[in-house]
């Protein structure tokens, strides 16, 4: 009797070509899982851009993408476009935040296990990195509200992020498997710079873009001024507007901002860096942080959040605090480097997920 292959769905706000870090965990979980010859797996997702509305991407993975109405930036998914999908599914596997709550009616309404992502808890953190109060109250509201649904697992991608979970979901409803990554290999791209500081990802303001161009801004008061490249992602296009306006209204010299690299120059930029900086506010894994380490090289990053659990080379400045950003960036050849080893496994992982979704049926 042939195999038959676990039929699962995945239900997210984006997915690539748009960037970001949980699109690029998705993207990875729904190929490798897809590869292994025990899963068909359907992406079900908001259309941004030119990307085509179906999309097969290998022949078990295949990707649908709908024209969605946004609130606050998160498409908000319509069930008519869920309904014939999630019927399709053996297993349904959402995230937070704008999907979560129809995927779970539906699920159940149908009589499918149902798993939920959350990249990050941030609780009040909210408050500190939304736009303005209101904005900040309704993300809070949202996140508690999908806390407390009944998905049959709740699952972290990360130790931190696990530990705010656990204080939430019932005993036994949790677990935390870290994302498949995808090592970059070195290269010899030239790079027409030396001897700089780098940031490279998104200009959100959950990334803390802000923090590292007061704590330049800090530095260049003191003659401290060496070169920063700050490579930012075209989109969201508003907020790398407001980051180049801050850097111009700073009228910092020694920071040049390149629009977002192909993936071989990006890993040539990052090779060659002297220190990589990750400053983000909140952070759920820290794919920025992890590529780096596993480049080698290393990296100044921000307290409180999981970015401990992907360097293994590091030293940690206070959370949103540029004067602590600027000293450590001052003192970097003095002061001692945080060193560990990179502990993440992808087998591990799919034998995990693999045992999870079987365990489910």
């Amino acid at each position: 009797m042939p195999h038959l292959r676990i039929k699962l769905l995945i239900v997210c706000e984006f997915f690539p070509p748009h960037i970001g870090g949980g699109e690029k965990l998705l993207l990875s979980h729904a190929v490798v899982l897809a590869l292994t010859g025990k899963f068909d797996v359907r992406v079900i997702t908001s259309k941004q851009h030119t990307a085509p509305a179906h999309e097969l991407v290998t022949p078990h993975l295949e990707v649908y993408r709908y024209n969605w109405f946004e609130m606050f930036g998160h498409p908000i998914a319509r069930l008519s476009d869920l309904s014939q999908h999630i019927t399709w599914a053996n297993h349904v596997h959402t995230v937070t935040y704008s999907c979560a709550a129809q995927s779970l009616y539906l699920a159940r309404m149908q009589h499918k296990p149902i798993i939920i992502t959350f990249f990050e808890i941030l609780g009040k953190q909210w408050f500190k990195v939304a736009s303005n109060p209101f904005v900040a109250l309704i993300f809070l509201c949202t996140e508690q509200f999908l806390l407390k649904l009944p998905f049959t697992h709740f699952h972290a991608i990360s130790n931190h992020t696990h530990g705010k979970l656990v204080k939430h979901v019932q005993s036994g409803k949790t677990l935390m498997i870290y994302p498949f990554v995808d090592v970059a290999k070195r290269n010899n791209i030239p790079i027409p710079y030396k001897d700089y500081f780098l940031f490279f990802g998104r200009a959100g303001r959950t990334k803390g873009l802000r923090v590292l161009i007061r704590s330049i801004a800090d530095l260049q008061t003191k003659g401290i001024t060496p070169l920063f490249i700050l490579i930012i992602a075209d989109h969201p296009s508003q907020d790398r507007k407001q980051i180049v306006e801050h850097i111009k209204k700073h009228q910092l010299k020694n920071v040049i901002v390149l629009s977002q690299q192909s993936r071989d120059k990006l890993v040539a930029y990052i090779q060659n860096a002297t220190v990589v900086v990750v400053p983000s506010l909140t952070e759920g894994f820290g794919f920025s942080a992890y590529e780096a380490s596993a480049l080698g090289k290393p990296v100044i990053y921000s307290s409180e959040t999981s970015l401990e659990e992907v360097v293994s080379a590091g030293i940690q400045f206070e959370n949103a605090d540029f004067q602590s950003l600027a000293r450590t960036i001052a003192e970097v050849d003095t002061l001692p480097w945080k060193t560990t080893r990179l502990t993440i496994n992808n087998a591990q992982s799919l034998d995990q997920w693999i045992e999870l979704y079987e365990s489910c049926l």
